[in-house]
């Protein structure tokens, strides 16, 4: 199992109103098994690696609900620093927000101090208040954003 074979079958994975929540968990399962095969990667491979699974979120609807075989398998990547992960995660929530970014911007909003957690919470009130996407990615990233400020 190659880097160039992952690759190409997450760039030709997509979801449709007919695919079950099961086919797209035991997808990114065997995708995650593959993974963990692989020989340890360069920067750039898992620069690589990330970018595919962000844009096969791109692809999909904004209001795709959480998939924990993706999650896990995205955050896995960059372990242990996540440099790529987390500039990869801000751009992708800048441009094209969708449920499951948001829930990752959160889940990295727990980790932050100062102010990369000030600039995280900004920018899920940006997108709380985007207009021009989804009102149901608004309302998660309201929800999240209250969240935040009320742990504070």
């Amino acid at each position: 199992m190659n880097l160039k074979y992952i690759l190409n079958t997450v760039d030709n994975f997509n979801i449709n109103d007919e695919t079950e929540e099961d086919d797209i968990t035991d997808f990114f399962d065997k995708i995650g098994d593959k993974y963990a095969k692989l020989e340890k990667l360069k920067y750039e491979e898992k620069k690589l690696i990330i970018k595919s699974l962000f844009n096969f979120l791109k692809r999909q609807s904004s209001e795709l609900e959480e998939i924990w075989s993706f999650i896990h398998l995205l955050e896995s990547i960059d372990k242990p620093t996540y440099e790529i992960y987390d500039k990869e995660l801000i751009k992708f929530n800048k441009e094209t927000p969708t449920i499951i970014s948001v829930f990752l911007l959160n889940r990295l909003i727990n980790s932050l101090e100062g102010g990369a957690w000030q600039n995280g919470v900004n920018l899920l009130k940006e997108i709380s208040k985007n207009r021009v996407i989804s009102g149901l990615v608004s309302q998660e990233a309201k929800s999240f954003f209250d969240y935040q400020i009320e742990k504070k």
